[in-house]
């Protein structure tokens, strides 16, 4: 979605967004168009942290992102990572004005055009679209799912900051599921999760002499693997999305649900994260 909102801005302005001769030189761009900086715990937690910022307390006034709470990181500066690094870092020619992203798709082409009002209250929704896109916390960053939503995509009137619709929180599948190695009803994966299976037991012949790693059943659609993104121990006719093969084809699929054959409430699945 980072990606698709610097197409996005590329398209309107004719220029990429964050063009630069290093990787100093594209960060301290996102820095300065975007106008503010990833969130500490991002900083904390980045493994390339100390090549481009200074640790410098709890809290540094004046760096907070889009002019928020202060952080405890400051960006280096080009003297500081010469210092570092024993070479200064490349630093590319700016095409367009040097300004926040707000003000460069409100004032382009940048010439001191008089726009009609309607262009102008098309550029306020573009730039609340590329706000969800182009924000440094994934956690907060719109999900494609959240952004169709946007007044932008979908031509509804524009009434103000647009405010998508909650989803599955991202866990990491790592962090989120746990296995329990039941020998009467196989491999249970608990916490509402559905694995990423491989495709040894997708489309086993009938006759199959080795016995399957994963509890079958009938899939009646396709989709991500599970019923709602659950595992079940047992086998039954999936006739929910999220089941692999087709009986008409004479595919074998997985169902996965936990113990029963209804449909699940929503959870997370690895290969989506989305409801």
């Amino acid at each position: 979605m980072w990606s698709f909102g610097c197409i996005v801005a590329e398209l309107f302005i004719g220029l990429p967004l964050f063009p630069g001769a290093s990787e100093y030189d594209v960060l301290k761009r996102m820095l300065k168009i975007l106008g503010g900086q990833p969130p500490d715990d991002l900083l904390r937690e980045a493994k390339n942290t100390t090549k481009f910022f200074k640790h410098v307390g709890s809290s540094y006034l004046g760096i907070g992102p889009h002019d928020g709470p202060g952080t405890a990181y400051r960006m280096l500066s080009e003297d500081e990572v010469e210092g570092r690094e024993t070479k200064r870092p490349k630093l590319g020619k700016w095409y367009f004005p040097q300004q926040r992203l707000d003000q460069l798709i409100y004032t382009y082409p940048w010439d001191n055009t008089k726009l009609p009002e309607t262009e102008k209250a098309d550029r306020v929704l573009l730039v609340d679209f590329l706000r969800g896109l182009l924000e440094f916390d994934p956690n907060k960053r719109w999900s494609p799912f959240q952004a169709s939503g946007h007044p932008f995509i979908t031509g509804e009137p524009f009434t103000g900051p647009y405010e998508p619709v909650s989803e599955t929180p991202r866990i990491p599948v790592a962090h989120a599921a746990a296995v329990d190695h039941n020998p009467g009803g196989g491999h249970w994966l608990v916490a509402g999760l559905s694995p990423q299976v491989g495709s040894v037991n997708r489309c086993l012949p009938p006759n199959n002499p080795y016995p399957p790693k994963m509890p079958f059943s009938y899939g009646s659609s396709y989709g991500s693997l599970g019923s709602h993104g659950s595992y079940a121990g047992n086998a039954g006719l999936a006739s929910s999305y999220g089941s692999y093969g087709d009986v008409n084809n004479g595919n074998i699929g997985i169902r996965l649900s936990p113990g029963s054959m209804g449909p699940m409430s929503l959870g997370a699945s690895p290969s989506q994260f989305t409801p």
